[in-house]
C-alpha cells in the first residue's frame, strides 16, 4: 500500500511540476503581474481568489511507466520505459461554461540503458514489451522531441 501512496503522490508531484513547467515554458505569468521571484498571495492576503477562477490555463497529465522488478522497494532504480503526456486546455462550451479539454497527445516508448532487459514482473504490470523498448529511442532523444512538441503548443 505504501508503495501505491508514494506512486500516487509522485504522480501529483510530477502534475503539478508538469504545469508549472509550462506556465513557465509559456512565459506566462503564474498569476497577473507577477515577477518570477514574486510568490502568489496565500487567500486572505492581497488579492483574492474565486472559487471558480482557475490558476491555470493548461495542464500537462503524465502517466510515467518505469522498469520494476517483483518485490523491490522504492530505493530500486527505475528507468522511464513510457513517457505518455496529454495536453489540456480550458475551452469555453456553448452553455457558457468551461471544461477541460484533450489538445494533444505526446506518447513515446524509451530504452532503458541501465537495465535493458525488462524483467517479466515489468512485462506483465505495464503491458510493456522487451521489442517496444528495444526498438524505442533514449530517454535523451526522447525529452528532446518532447520538447520540441511542447514548444509548438
Amino acid at each position: 500500500m505504501l508503495t501505491r501512496l508514494s506512486a500516487g503522490v509522485a504522480a501529483c508531484t510530477l502534475i503539478f511540476a508538469a504545469a508549472l513547467w509550462w506556465a513557465h515554458a509559456k512565459r506566462t505569468p503564474l498569476a497577473p503581474d507577477m515577477e518570477d521571484t514574486e510568490r502568489i498571495p496565500t487567500e486572505g492576503e492581497g488579492q483574492e481568489i474565486e472559487n471558480d477562477q482557475q490558476l491555470y490555463d493548461y495542464y500537462l497529465v503524465l502517466d510515467v511507466e518505469g522498469t520494476c522488478i517483483a518485490g523491490s522497494t522504492m530505493n530500486w532504480p527505475n528507468e522511464i520505459i513510457e513517457w505518455p503526456v496529454v495536453l489540456l486546455g480550458w475551452q469555453d462550451t456553448p452553455q457558457g461554461t468551461r471544461e477541460l479539454s484533450v489538445l494533444d497527445e505526446f506518447r513515446s516508448y524509451v530504452r532503458p540503458t541501465f537495465r535493458p532487459k525488462l524483467s517479466e514482473f515489468c512485462t506483465q504490470l505495464t503491458g510493456i514489451t522487451q521489442s517496444d523498448v528495444d526498438s524505442a529511442e533514449t530517454w535523451k532523444e526522447v525529452i528532446k522531441r518532447f520538447n520540441r512538441w511542447i514548444l509548438n503548443h
